[in-house]
């Protein structure tokens, strides 16, 4: 029975999953997860990155952040020191905004940095001082 289990489980992460991460779990054998699957989650995404990605690449991360904040509010044009919470923002955008600069930026922001700065210029001073 509990070889079905572990089979049915790594399929389902097979098929659900199909990330290399994913795959690396699999290695582990059954009911574990392999040893490479462990170290990538013991490894803290690098703020500076993907901050010095977004240099590289010549756009101002302030801007990076503003059309982030705009694609997921809808509204346009948006200053740096509008309050997320005037604009209609809730916990719910808040994701989406996290989710968007941890793709696009490769930075993690907490989700009380919005709470405590609500703005553009909060949050990519949060983003720069780590």
């Amino acid at each position: 029975m509990r070889r079905t289990v572990d089979g049915l489980v790594r399929y389902a992460i097979s098929r659900l999953f199909r990330t290399p991460a994913a795959r690396r779990i699999q290695d582990g054998g059954p009911g574990q997860i392999g040893e490479p699957a462990i170290h990538d989650m013991r490894k803290p995404q690098s703020q500076a990155n993907g901050v010095a990605d977004a240099a590289e690449r010549g756009e101002d991360l302030v801007e990076q952040v503003r059309r982030i904040w705009e694609e997921v509010l809808g509204i346009s044009p948006i200053d740096t020191d509008d309050d997320l919470f005037d604009l209609g923002g809730h916990s719910l955008t808040i994701t989406q905004i996290i989710a968007r600069m941890r793709k696009r930026l490769g930075v993690e922001v907490p989700l009380d940095v919005f709470f405590d700065e609500p703005t553009i210029a909060g949050v990519v001073d949060a983003v720069r001082n780590g």
